[in-house]
């Protein structure tokens, strides 16, 4: 499990958390009445994301204006997914906890699939300015 890696000044701080492997942004929310609601999946991926990082200590971070991210993924079950399909739901998260300002200040988004870099289905590296 990774750490919230806290780099001093205001330049370059990076933050690194482990969380579930994210719901596509097609199953993000439903409609219902013509409205959208978030969906079952997603709410139980964000209390199961809060867990996680939870168990991190994230502590009193201070959140990025602008950052790059990276974005590494494991697919256990094999399964052909699109890639860019789990940045959205990662990266909501990110605003929701306040590790970022917001989510339009990514400058750079890196994914990648990867056994080795992410243990719990899904890491989330930040890089920028606070």
């Amino acid at each position: 499990m990774s750490d919230i890696v806290k780099q001093t000044g205001n330049r370059n701080v990076k933050y690194s958390v482990d969380l579930p492997f994210p719901v596509s942004v097609n199953q993000l929310y439903r409609v219902v009445r013509g409205r959208p609601v978030i969906s079952n999946a997603y709410r139980s991926w964000i209390l199961a994301a809060d867990a996680l990082a939870f168990t991190q200590h994230l502590g009193a971070v201070k959140p990025l204006r602008r950052f790059s991210a990276i974005i590494y993924l494991r697919a256990e079950d094999r399964k052909r997914r699109d890639l860019d399909n789990f940045s959205k739901c990662v990266l909501d998260w990110a605003q929701r906890v306040d590790l970022v300002t917001n989510d339009r200040g990514c400058d750079e988004l890196l994914m990648r699939w990867s056994e080795r870099f992410a243990p719990e289905g899904c890491r989330l590296t930040l890089t920028g300015d606070v």
